[in-house]
């Protein structure tokens, strides 16, 4: 099936939580918008293994967009914190995607990923400090794709303003994180119009974006607070 741009308006969008039976198709969709990055050149069994954990894990957050029964993108959340659970019980998958492609032991970004993530293993704090305090808890916005021939369709804004509505509305969150490259212009237009506010960019071009649910705090005269002292990697 190809989906065209002026069929948009007349096709019925359905939202709705992933399953572990979607992990196959999901899995496609995931090669198709992140196989060139460090994670995708992981392969397939990596793919697999990343959505499923957050569809198994009870406190994870996720979404997809069926055009016509056809599931057609993703996005994948989870509280703050996540990030040594996940990676511990990732870390299996990761050292046999590695020694199936010894190459990929060459490959400085994906070295200097796995050391990133041995940091968060061995950090006593489960969540890295950050310059920026924003209300809690928060909910990360970790990753999210749409299939190939899915994109120009809007789909990319219906999955972004579902999986914030499904986060203000089924979670306990009082705000939202999420992290973008400077490069990605279409994901920054987007948060920007949802209310995100862009609060830091690092020395390699991440984007951090926070948005603020709790009506006190997401008043206009809120603004983010900074930890004394702190730092963020």
């Amino acid at each position: 099936m190809v989906l065209k741009r002026e069929d948009k308006s007349a096709r019925q969008v359905a939202l709705q939580r992933l399953q572990l039976q979607d992990v196959g198709r999901a899995t496609e969709i995931y090669l198709e918008a992140f196989g060139s990055s460090r994670s995708g050149r992981l392969g397939a069994p990596y793919a697999r293994a990343y959505l499923r954990w957050f569809i198994a894990e009870p406190t994870a957050v996720t979404l997809g967009p069926w055009v016509e029964g056809e599931l057609l993108g993703f996005a994948v959340g989870a509280p703050m914190g996540y990030q040594r659970k996940f990676n511990r019980d990732l870390a299996p998958t990761v050292v046999r995607c590695l020694l199936a492609r010894p190459r990929l032991f060459l490959d400085g970004e994906i070295l200097g990923a796995l050391v990133g993530r041995l940091r968060v293993l061995l950090r006593r704090r489960s969540t890295p400090p950050e310059t920026v305090q924003v209300p809690e808890p928060t909910v990360c916005l970790v990753g999210i794709g749409l299939a190939e021939r899915a994109r120009g369709l809007g789909l990319g804004a219906r999955l972004y303003r579902g999986f914030q509505e499904e986060c203000r509305t089924a979670t306990n969150a009082r705000s939202l994180r999420c992290i973008t490259h400077q490069d990605n212009i279409p994901a920054s237009r987007i948060l920007a119009s949802l209310g995100w506010q862009p609060l830091y960019e690092d020395a390699h071009g991440y984007i951090s974006w926070y948005k603020v649910f709790d009506s006190e705090s997401g008043s206009p005269g809120w603004s983010p607070r900074h930890r004394p002292n702190g730092s963020h990697s």
